[in-house]
């Protein structure tokens, strides 16, 4: 995964079928998922239960990486609708990609979003 972040043009013209500009368009999509929301970063982890949904309720009741990397089973619990086994699994998983999170880290900023979320509707101001 964190091999794509190192990549370069002469890298992507080296592969089959590459030409300049499919190699410039790659490159400008790696550079634009390099700045992602938090709630995004989390949710790429792969991590079992930790979706979009729940990334972005961590996100609004924690408001940074550091935060939630350090969360207790209690503190996810006490968010609605968050119980004990699926908060085990989340800072379980936390603590297993504990090094991908700090290798991704080298290479992606994690941009403050703040938003309202109302029912199915998302606001969202940067």
């Amino acid at each position: 995964v964190i091999d794509i972040f190192n990549l370069d043009r002469n890298d992507l013209l080296k592969l089959d079928n590459v030409s300049d500009t499919r190699a410039d368009l790659w490159l400008t999509q790696i550079n634009k998922s390099k700045k992602l929301s938090l709630s995004t970063f989390i949710a790429s982890l792969g991590i079992s239960q930790l979706g979009k949904k729940v990334s972005e309720l961590l996100e609004d009741n924690f408001k940074t990486l550091e935060k939630i990397r350090n969360l207790s089973v209690t503190e996810i619990v006490n968010i609605n609708g968050f119980g004990e086994i699926t908060a085990n699994i989340i800072i379980e998983g936390l603590k297993k990609n504990e090094d991908l999170i700090n290798e991704l880290l080298k290479y992606v900023e994690i941009s403050f979003e703040f938003s309202l979320r109302i029912s199915h509707l998302s606001y969202l101001l940067t």
